[in-house]
This record gives structure tokens, sequence and C-alpha cells, in this order.
């Protein structure tokens, strides 16, 4: 009788708890950056398996649905191709793992203003100036080949061929993607 009733009270209080506990990081994407060591899996990492535990969707990338970067700083730059992404977008948390412990300890996400890297402001900067030199230094490619090109279309006018003209727009917006599919491959690549 009542032993039957306690014991279903103590199960729906196990579920509430378990939900409550699971919607902690509901609607924020993880991903993670310096706190795995090389060669690790990452998905069976502490922190991967405490954030989906508290509702967070992990990514070994950072990716459009990414919120939040976990970050250590590892060395002397400690600015990784996954900072620099996540400092470029500029709609990127960047967060100690002390900040999964805090939510947890909290039972809510917590202010990431709390929880940044240790010397975040130098990191901070020196991931703005490499985001900053990849941007210069990709126009700078766009500007060749576009200079390229119209040096290549120039010619075709003074010969009178549209074809080619027409060609070499074609072929200047095909190197254009395959500009950006390779830095998007060795950026990647590069974390």
């Amino acid at each position: 009788g009542l032993d039957g009733a306690a014991a279903g009270q103590n199960r729906d209080v196990r579920v509430l708890i378990r939900h409550l506990y699971s919607s902690i990081l509901e609607g924020s994407g993880l991903s993670f950056s310096g706190v795995f060591h090389t060669g690790t899996v990452t998905e069976l990492g502490r922190e991967w398996k405490m954030a989906e535990s508290m509702g967070a969707v992990c990514d070994r990338k950072v990716v459009a649905r990414t919120t939040h970067l976990v970050y250590v700083a590892r060395g002397e730059g400690g600015a990784t191709e996954k900072l620099v992404e996540a400092v470029q977008r500029g709609d990127v948390q960047v967060v100690a793992p002390e900040w999964l412990l805090a939510c947890r300890s909290a039972w809510d996400k917590v202010d990431e203003d709390f929880v940044r890297p240790r010397n975040w402001e130098a990191i901070r900067q020196e991931a703005q100036s490499r985001a900053q030199q990849r941007t210069q230094h990709r126009d700078a490619k766009k500007r060749k080949i576009d200079g390229e090109i119209k040096c290549e279309g120039k010619m075709n006018e003074e010969t009178g061929d549209a074809k080619e003209r027409e060609n070499g727009q074609s072929l200047l917006q095909e190197v254009r993607g395959l500009v950006d599919d390779v830095e998007e491959f060795l950026s990647a690549a590069g974390d």
C-alpha cells in the first residue's frame, strides 16, 4: 500500500529531476578546443558527456549551430583554429570547462562572462588578429583572381570574342567557389 505509493512518487521525482537536469543547456550547441588530448575520442570525454547530459548538442567542429566553444589554452600561442573561427563569427560564447561545472551546480545556464578561459583578453586579441589576417588574405586572393580574370576579359574584348568573356566570368565564379571550399577545408583540418 503505502510503500508502493512512496516508490511511485520516488520514481516520479527521479523522472522530474532527470528532465530538469537534461534541460539545463537545452538549445546550446557546444564545440571543444584544447579540452581533449590529441588522439582521444572526444565523444567519450567527461566534458562532452556532461554537456550532452545537460541537453547540449556537441560537435567536433565549430558549426552553424555552435553557441559555445569550451576552450583551454595549450602552449604559447593560445589561439586554435576553432577559437579563431568562433571569434570571427562573433556569436559564439567562449568559456572555460569550469562553465559546465558551474551550470551543473546551479542547475541553470550560468553567465558566460564569469567563466572565461584563463588569460582571455590576450587570447581573444590574438584570435581577432588571426581572424583579421585570414580575412585580409582571403580578400587579397579574391582580388588577385578578379584581376587575372579581368585582364583575360580585356584581352577577349580586344579580340571581340564575347563567348570567351562569358567563359572568363563563369571561370571567375567557379574559382571563387573553389577558393572558399579550400579555405573551409584547411580551416577544419587545422584544428
